[in-house]
């Protein structure tokens, strides 16, 4: 058996984490919560659990006010691969935060055989790169390891 771990910004705003299930109607027509719906229902058939029930992952200005929701999310085939998690400061100017999360490897008694996608970087235009990155303000105004998530918000914004 092969463990996974899926981290990312999956974008599934009707989701519920604390259930795993879709809010809304189960025989609506909108699109969107069909997507969502065969997504959790792929989550639930591979046996895919979730780590993140009720944090905030992204926070975005919509006029005055603020919306917040959890639309990153941490999924694994084996809860024992994930230690620790720790959520941060979004990177940049993302709306949304960073996870690091501190994997067991090995765990206590057994051996994880690890599968890695290995992506060719020597194909990858670094003057592109270099380009899309110089034309980033990554400047803050407070050193970025003293911030809160709150802060680096404000600071974006």
């Amino acid at each position: 058996k092969i463990d996974k771990v899926f981290l990312g910004d999956f974008n599934f705003s009707d989701v519920s984490w604390l259930s795993g299930s879709v809010m809304g109607s189960a025989d609506s027509i909108n699109s969107s919560l069909q997507m969502q719906r065969k997504y959790m229902d792929a989550v639930h058939k591979a046996g895919l659990s979730w780590l993140l029930t009720d944090q905030v992952t992204r926070r975005k200005k919509v006029g005055d006010l603020v919306q917040e929701s959890l639309l990153d999310q941490i999924l694994c085939t084996e809860d024992s691969l994930i230690n620790d998690f720790v959520i941060g400061a979004p990177l940049g100017k993302s709306d949304h935060v960073s996870i690091m999360i501190e994997l067991d490897m090995f765990g206590s008694d057994i051996k994880r055989k690890i599968d890695v996608e290995k992506h060719n970087w020597s194909k990858v235009n670094d003057r592109d790169i270099l380009k899309l990155a110089s034309d980033i303000d990554w400047s803050f105004s407070k050193d970025t390891a003293l911030l809160t998530v709150e802060d680096m918000w404000n600071e974006i914004h």
